[in-house]
């Protein structure tokens, strides 16, 4: 065995060997030095006699590490994670953000009645239909432009302040957060023959930030579909990957918004916790669910007709709020006051059931929906030709024990024309809920959970 060991304890080493009888240690004793060190090479025996406490020593330290790996297993077992500071209590609702939200519910309320929705959960993205359908107005007539606006709540605004509004939403909607993360994207498309004005290309790329493509859709509109497909999955990271829309040789525009969201629970609910509950449909059916389970610090109001909570995400800049009534067969969607609720909610440590749910729709027929919120005029033929004849949103919401991952891509084609209780609250039957950002009140999502 070769070792470097200091000078002092070399020679302590070297003189003990030597001083050993000879039939203790019959092989030779040899060593080399140099300025610093002195290797030896030793008798076996010397050898065994040095080592067995540090042997030991390792006996010990793999004990010790075998505890604490146990350990740690223990921990990762029990699923516990530290709670998150909520840094932001107080929520602030803009008169923009107010007058838009309203949009938020009376497109829920079309989206529910539609076919694609016969189950009866729903997701949507209101505001990624807002700022989708803004762009359009920017390329409309101020005519459009006013039924557009009116259906939106926005018909105090003008185009000039809607495009301010939704520049400065759009900084703020994406400010850092560590355990949220919230990304909303804009693009055209535009066919290569299409002329669009250099005013309305620079109003939308300043105020939507969006991206401005010209492409040959004449020739290549397969290639165009592959493109539009590989924008969605890259800006809601893989959670849509294709959508519905399918662009042809006719194809003169193509608008799109996606918004994606991923924001961890400010109090994560513990996995162990989880159980099988039952779920109560609103067709009258009952359903086995993943329940998840906490006590946790939340706001919430319960009266005789409905029951709500409102849980964060990260700081406290986004959150989750849930409203269902008491009676099974209620019509939810009808208008639900979200404010108004919001201003009734105290503070509460509640214990909080909530079924793991994960939704999923693709809505291809948005004209129709458009038409049925008072927008008609944005469907005829506008003043360059390209009649919008195609609308469409795909939208999925993940809600688990960590917390929620919620994305939607919504798009518009044109075409050439000439051409405080005490009792647990358990979210055991339908419900609505909406995911909104605090410093303004925007909803982001809104939805509703009517079988599982």
């Amino acid at each position: 065995m070769w070792a470097c060991l200091p000078d002092a304890v070399c020679h302590r080493l070297l003189a003990t060997a030597c001083a050993r009888p000879a039939t203790s240690a019959p092989q030779m004793v040899r060593q080399q030095m140099t300025d610093r060190y002195i290797t030896v090479i030793i008798p076996i025996t010397l050898i065994m006699t040095i080592i067995k406490p540090t042997r030991l020593a390792l006996m010990l330290l793999a004990a010790m590490a075998t505890t604490t790996f146990v350990a740690c297993s223990d921990d990762e077992e029990r699923g516990e994670i530290e709670p998150i500071r909520v840094e932001l209590n107080q929520v602030t609702q803009t008169d923009f953000a107010a007058c838009s939200n309203g949009f938020a519910n009376d497109l829920l309320a079309v989206l529910a009645a539609q076919p694609s929705a016969a189950k009866g959960n729903v997701v949507v993205s209101p505001i990624s239909m807002q700022y989708l359908l803004s762009m359009m107005a920017n390329t409309a007539s101020v005519e459009v432009q006013a039924e557009v606006f009116d259906a939106l709540g926005l018909n105090n605004y003008t185009l000039a302040e809607t495009n301010q509004h939704s520049k400065e939403l759009l900084t703020r909607l994406q400010q850092d957060d560590k355990y949220v993360k919230l990304a909303l994207a804009n693009s055209i498309w535009a066919d290569d023959d299409l002329y669009i004005s250099s005013e309305d290309v620079a109003n939308i790329e300043d105020n939507y930030n969006a991206d401005f493509v010209v492409h040959d859709f004449g020739n290549k509109a397969d290639e165009a579909k592959q493109l539009i497909d590989k924008w969605a999955s890259e800006k809601t990271h893989g959670l849509i990957n294709s959508l519905s829309l399918k662009p042809s040789s006719s194809t003169a525009i193509v608008l799109a918004n996606a918004t994606y969201f991923n924001g961890k629970w400010s109090q994560p609910f513990n996995g162990r916790n989880t159980y099988q509950g039952v779920f109560h449909n609103e067709n009258g059916t009952t359903s086995k669910v993943d329940m998840m389970q906490a006590s946790v610090d939340a706001k919430v109001y319960v009266d005789g007709d409905v029951s709500v909570a409102e849980l964060t995400y990260g700081r406290g800049y986004y959150s989750m709020m849930i409203v269902m009534p008491k009676d099974i067969g209620q019509q939810i969607t009808d208008k639900t006051d979200w404010w108004g609720l919001h201003n009734k909610l105290v503070s509460a440590t509640i214990d909080i059931r909530l079924p793991k749910f994960k939704v999923q729709n693709e809505f291809q027929d948005i004209v129709k929906v458009c038409q049925q919120l008072g927008i008609n005029k944005l469907f005829d033929v506008q003043s360059n030709g390209v009649c919008y004849v195609n609308m469409g949103q795909s939208a999925m919401i993940d809600v688990d024990e960590n917390g929620t991952k919620a994305a939607a891509v919504s798009y518009a084609e044109g075409l050439y024309t000439s051409d405080k209780p005490t009792e647990p609250i358990k979210f055991d039957h339908p419900f609505v809920y909406a995911i909104r950002e605090n410093t303004t009140g925007t909803i982001l999502f809104i939805g509703k959970v009517g079988q599982l």
